[in-house]
C-alpha cells in the first residue's frame, strides 16, 4: 500500500478549482499503474427495489458516462431492498467533469486492472455492504481481501483534503502492479 499526501487542507481550500485538480490527479494516478482504468460506483445505501430505478441505473444523471463501456448490477439486501452498482471503463473518459462521482469517496473507487470488464465486474457484488451500517456502502475489507487473488488489479483512492487531513492518493495492490516504476510515478503526482 502507498499513501501519498498531495496538499494540505489549507492549500486545498485555497484552490478555487480544487475539484477539477482532484479529478486530474485521479486521472494521472490511473496512468501510473499498468492496466485499464475503471470506476466502481454504488448507491449510498440499499433502497426499495423498483423496476424504474433499476432501468434508469446509476448513470442516468451523468450523460458524459453513458457512452462508455459499463456493466450494471443490483445486489440484494433483502426481499424488498437492493443496491445498484456500475463498473465503468474509463479508457475513453475525458475526466473533465469535476462534479463526477469519481471523486465521491463514499460511493466510488478507482480500479486499474488487466482483467476484462466482465471478469472484473463478476468480483464486485461482494464489495457492496447489504446493510447501511457505518454509512459506507463499499466493503473495503472484502475488496482488499479479493486483491490477494486478483494480482492484476489495484485499487486507487483519491481523498480530498477535509477535516484536518491532507489531500491524498492511496494505492493498494500486488507488488507486480505497485512496482518501483508505479510508485515513482505516484510519488511524483504532488
Amino acid at each position: 500500500m502507498l499513501a501519498k499526501s498531495i496538499r494540505s487542507e489549507r492549500e486545498y481550500q485555497a484552490d478555487p478549482n480544487a475539484a477539477a485538480h482532484g479529478l486530474e490527479l485521479a486521472r494521472r494516478a490511473t496512468s501510473c499503474v499498468k492496466g485499464r482504468p475503471f470506476v466502481f460506483f454504488v448507491t449510498p445505501s440499499p433502497e426499495l427495489r423498483s423496476s424504474v430505478r433499476t432501468k434508469k441505473g446509476l448513470l442516468w444523471d451523468y450523460p458524459d458516462m453513458k457512452e462508455l463501456d459499463a456493466r450494471h448490477g443490483e445486489v440484494d439486501a433483502d426481499e424488498k431492498y437492493s443496491s445498484l452498482t456500475s463498473l465503468i471503463c474509463l479508457e475513453k473518459y475525458g475526466f473533465c467533469d469535476p462534479n463526477s462521482f469519481i471523486g465521491n469517496w463514499r460511493q466510488s473507487v478507482l480500479l486499474v486492472s488487466d482483467l476484462s470488464i466482465d471478469e472484473l465486474f463478476s468480483n464486485t457484488p461482494s464489495w457492496v455492504h447489504t446493510t447501511s451500517k457505518g454509512g459506507i456502502p463499499l466493503d473495503f475489507e472484502q475488496m482488499f481481501s479479493d486483491l490477494e487473488r486478483l494480482s492484476n488489479t489495484a485499487v486507487l483512492r483519491y481523498l480530498a483534503a477535509y477535516n484536518g487531513r491532507d489531500e491524498t492518493i492511496a494505492a493498494v495492490g500486488h507488488e507486480n502492479l505497485l512496482n518501483a516504476r508505479a510508485i515513482d510515478c505516484l510519488n511524483r503526482l504532488g
